[in-house]
């Protein structure tokens, strides 16, 4: 009896260790793979999962020393040096399915790893003269949902949004900033926009609201601006031009309004020449495209200064101002726009309305190199 008791003892103690077992090895997620070879999947979709990040440091044998490192600085490292073999990196920190990505001639390897506050490593990977996949050097990219990758090189299923979702990181969000911060960046979109308005030599928004005040006509003023790189295509001289848009668009009292196009081209340094410009009067019908995202993207709480804004070269940069009367003016600015903010639909809007009225003939609104 004493030793079935001893045993019955011994066993609920296993037992009640077995939560704490299992937590030490946490089960990874499906993109994982066991053992060191190298697995090519295409279809297992890869996850987000912070329970991955490693803050512990591995001891790493490199060129015959040995290194305690964390796992994403030797990712980084291996990177750089672009000599390492994948297995060598996955005995340390565990093995990722291999997407082998072909499309005619474009061809590559990669995978992609969870980083800290919802960010994605992809790393690439080539085969060297035996068919060994090591890590390409110069070649790896830490990315947020925000981000598109060059679609001859990964899967669209494997796009940052595709695996993110809408979560951004917090750097993303007004509140990560102080008031001092918001303040400078906002003024930094208005100090833009004025100067654009002066390079341009356009009449101030003021003006043309001071002109309907004068004249008692009850109506709303608008003004879209926006700068487009390599808007033009110079055949000749194998060039492109950029270029940059206004849009003024008054919305009087009835519903119906009035929109001015200006398309002009950077044909010298911080010099732009006048291509077209045309005014047409507009239906209330025509305009309701804009005035539902007015309403639907509540134009006047859109931040003036986006946090989710990302820094690059060329592209485009849009800004929008405008109101119901002089003294209730809002002005919101933005580079690099995309469908998931309203800033990008309230432009569209007026982009789709100069196409179908007044049918422009040069420029990225006549050729539409989005679609």
């Amino acid at each position: 009896m004493k030793r079935f008791l001893s045993f019955a003892l011994i066993l609920s103690c296993l037992i009640s260790l077995l939560p704490s077992c299992v937590h030490l090895v946490p089960q990874r997620p499906s993109d994982y793979v066991t053992g060191t070879a190298v697995v090519i999947d295409n279809i297992t979709p890869f996850v987000y999962d912070e329970s991955m990040l490693e803050d512990d440091t591995r001891p790493v044998e490199v060129e015959g020393k040995t290194y305690n490192v964390t796992a994403y600085s030797m990712m980084n490292y291996c990177c750089r040096i672009g000599e390492t073999a994948y297995t060598d990196f996955t005995r340390y920190y565990g093995n990722k399915i291999v997407r082998h990505y072909q499309n005619g001639e474009s061809e590559s390897y990669y995978t992609v790893f969870t980083e800290a506050n919802y960010q994605l490593l992809y790393v690439f990977l080539e085969p060297d003269e035996n068919g060994v996949l090591r890590f390409q050097e110069y070649i790896g990219y830490s990315m947020d949902a925000r981000y598109t990758i060059r679609h001859d090189m990964i899967f669209e299923q494997d796009q940052p949004a595709a695996i993110l979702g809408d979560r951004l990181p917090d750097s993303c969000y007004l509140d990560y900033y102080s008031p001092q911060e918001l303040a400078k960046n906002n003024e930094r979109i208005h100090q833009l926009y004025l100067h654009n308005c002066a390079v341009l030599n356009l009449p101030s928004l003021e003006s043309i609201q001071l002109k309907l005040m004068r004249e008692k006509t009850e109506a709303s003023v608008y003004r879209c601006l926006q700068s487009s790189s390599f808007d033009v295509i110079d055949p000749v001289r194998n060039y492109a031009w950029h270029g940059f848009y206004c849009y003024d668009l008054i919305l009087y009292e009835d519903g119906t309004g009035s929109l001015h196009y200006r398309h002009f081209i950077d044909k010298a340094a911080y010099e732009y020449e006048l291509d077209e410009e045309a005014t047409v009067s507009l239906t209330a019908e025509e305009l309701i495209a804009f005035t539902t995202a007015l309403q639907a993207y509540d134009f006047p709480n859109i931040p003036t200064w986006n946090p989710e804004e990302l820094f690059g070269f060329d592209g485009e940069t849009t800004y929008l101002i405008g109101g119901n009367d002089y003294f209730d003016t809002h002005l919101i600015g933005m580079w690099g726009s995309s469908p998931r903010h309203g800033i990008y639909h309230l432009r569209t809007a007026l982009e789709d309305l100069a196409r179908e009225k007044i049918h422009p003939t040069s420029g990225r609104v006549y050729v539409d190199y989005e679609s």
